[in-house]
């Protein structure tokens, strides 16, 4: 009976926090949530998202991590709740993987609603502990996390592509169960900016085959607004992946020019 009581009131507490509006998010390659406290309450904890590729192209294949960081509550968590959402028309998820914390021992269930993720580009994952016990409550940064392998469409065009650990549709929000009282806890999402390039070399933004000082001087000069680059020379000239073409992307090629790295 103690089990179904709390289970009942980890699942009434989730229901009634999906009427509450989201908090802010940050957007980066590796991106961590912005607390905004002042719409659903403090945040308890954080979502951090990283790729394992910031520039892609047709056909890539590529890996982003969901991690549970920054968990401030002394009480753990018992699940937690992710609205995920990519761009459909340049991404589609192949798969993915949930670890649960050690002191949950053997169980951790992880839920995905995989079916919306191929028309809507949408997938809510969820993580909870399922035993008796539940003061067992996760605590360190990565004791909840979720690997998911994505494909970048051969349709797809150039240009920054998003990833997100919120919906941006402004009532769905990521958010917990505090261990021992079920209690709704709220969390921070965050936000990746990926780089599609076309299907020229990236680096070669004037497309003669080579990478050098050629092309980085090309850059700087879009970048100042005494030279155009169409879409595709401006992907290829977006060498480190932040949706821009600009002085950072002209030194990484002078860099690359020069052997002192030997790839972006």
């Amino acid at each position: 009976m103690k089990r179904r009581t709390l289970s009942l009131v980890l699942v009434l507490s989730l229901i009634i926090g999906l009427f509450c509006v989201t908090t802010v998010y940050a957007a980066s390659t590796t991106a961590k949530g912005n607390a905004n406290p002042a719409t659903v309450g403090e945040a308890s904890f954080k979502i951090e998202l990283t790729a394992s590729e910031a520039t892609l192209k047709a056909g890539d294949e590529f890996t982003v991590e969901a991690k549970v960081v920054d968990i401030t509550n002394a009480k753990g968590l018992l699940s937690v709740d992710i609205p995920l959402s990519f761009d459909k028309a340049k991404f589609e998820l192949v798969s993915y993987t949930a670890k649960f914390p050690a002191v949950w021992g053997n169980y951790g269930k992880s839920f995905g609603w995989e079916a919306s993720a191929a028309t809507e580009g949408f997938l809510w994952l969820r993580s909870v502990y399922d035993g008796e016990d539940f003061t067992k409550g996760a605590k360190a940064d990565g004791d909840i996390s979720f690997t998911l392998n994505f494909k970048v469409l051969e349709t797809a065009s150039a240009g920054t592509a998003t990833i997100e650990a919120l919906n941006s549709d402004s009532r769905l929000f990521v958010a917990a169960a505090e261990a021992t009282t079920g209690k709704v806890l709220y969390g921070d999402g965050a936000k990746l900016a990926l780089a599609i390039r076309g299907d020229g070399v990236v680096g070669d933004v004037n497309g003669d085959g080579g990478i050098d000082s050629l092309d980085a001087a090309a850059i700087l000069q879009y970048d100042a607004g005494l030279k155009d680059l169409d879409s595709k020379q401006q992907a290829a000239a977006d060498v480190n992946g932040d949706g821009y073409a600009d002085a950072l992307d002209s030194a990484r090629i002078l860099q690359y020019d020069a052997g002192i790295i030997s790839k972006f």
